[in-house]
């Protein structure tokens, strides 16, 4: 069977056709119990819905909601931070696939409008491992990134997502060890979670 990959206008019927369900679920059950992928928001160029809209949150773990959890954990931790302080020049990178990427970059302006001392550099890179149709930034592999990022500004450290990795183990899906990855970039590779609170840390050093 002749498969079609989702284009912009598949996305956008996607979602509204998925959002009246939400709205017949709703009425009819008090929860909108489906919930578009995030990629088919970020694919039609439509807005994201809002933290309250995910209900808690139930797909987290498919990735459902993530970016929307992650700036909302992001801005809500942000006002926590107002006392840290960064004395000396600072730079860093990140690592993330190309359907985060807008959303990282917009996050990091905003940390480097607060510090004027600290530089991040924010990499979006193409996925060649499995198709560069596949755009989230959990099936990045090792040997995509030691490629695209060989030769780059990185500065003290590469920050790459969690869900890049074999759950407990520092491997990639194309069994690139972190270790390898620092190694082949000669900087040092940092684990993020996937939560706004762990992403400022890594990134502020606090």
């Amino acid at each position: 069977f002749k498969l079609e990959p989702y284009n912009r206008q598949a996305s956008q019927e996607v979602i509204k056709q998925v959002h009246e369900w939400q709205e017949k679920l709703l009425a009819a059950m008090g929860t909108r119990f489906v919930y578009p992928a995030d990629e088919f928001y970020i694919m039609a160029g439509s807005q994201l819905p809002g933290y309250e809209s995910y209900e808690g949150f139930p797909q987290i773990e498919n990735g459902v909601g993530l970016v929307s959890l992650l700036r909302r954990e992001f801005y809500d931790y942000l006002d926590d931070i107002c006392n840290i302080k960064i004395s000396e020049p600072r730079e860093a990178s990140i690592a993330t696939g190309t359907s985060a990427a807008k959303y990282i970059k917009e996050m990091v302006e905003v940390l480097e409008k607060r510090y004027n001392n600290l530089k991040v550099n924010v990499y979006q890179v193409e996925n060649d491992f499995f198709g560069r149709s596949v755009t989230v930034t959990g099936l990045l592999t090792g040997d995509d990134i030691i490629r695209q990022l060989r030769g780059k500004q990185l500065g003290e450290k590469l920050l790459i997502s969690s869900s890049m990795l074999r759950a407990g183990e520092d491997v990639f899906l194309d069994d690139v060890t972190v270790d390898s990855l620092e190694n082949e970039l000669e900087t040092k590779v940092i684990k993020v979670e996937n939560s706004g609170h762990d992403f400022i840390s890594k990134i502020v050093g606090s």
